[in-house]
């Protein structure tokens, strides 16, 4: 078999194979069924206050980690007295619980260990920034970093 050929084969169940994934998602391969009325009662997944606890809000919630690592990452950077701090890439930092979890319901505190900053003097210290995000205002109510 000529390399052409191979190639045309594989064009070929490549077309075939896209063919059948466009009909699953139009659902044109079979007798079509009446739609179902979406439900539309918000849950833990859409409304925050909905889940049990800061766990649940965090493994949940659709904006569960994504928001806070975003907004802590930003909060740190701004929070250097000195020099530019170097954290991980964004959506790489702020991955850690703090065992300690504020109470209160939409509040969580994540932590960075693998972050530095400079002191007066322009040296790197590594340190350990701590952050409390509040999904009630979207935003950092507090952050602290530890020498």
């Amino acid at each position: 078999m000529s390399s052409k050929a191979i190639a045309l084969a594989v064009v070929g169940v490549g077309l075939a194979l896209y063919l059948i994934g466009i009909g699953e998602m139009t659902g044109s391969h079979g007798p079509s069924e009446p739609a179902k009325a979406e439900d539309t009662s918000p849950t833990c997944k859409t409304d925050w206050k909905l889940c049990k606890d800061n766990f649940d809000v965090l493994l949940n919630y659709q904006y569960g980690m994504s928001s806070p690592k975003a907004y802590c990452y930003d909060a740190a950077m701004r929070s250097a007295k000195f020099g530019d701090p170097k954290l991980p890439r964004k959506f790489a930092a702020f991955d850690k619980l703090a065992l300690e979890q504020p109470e209160q319901l939409g509040m969580v505190r994540l932590l960075e260990d693998d972050a530095q900053f400079q002191n007066g003097f322009g040296a790197y210290a590594h340190v350990q920034v701590v952050c409390d995000y509040d999904f009630a205002t979207h935003g950092v109510a507090n952050i602290k970093v530890n020498q």
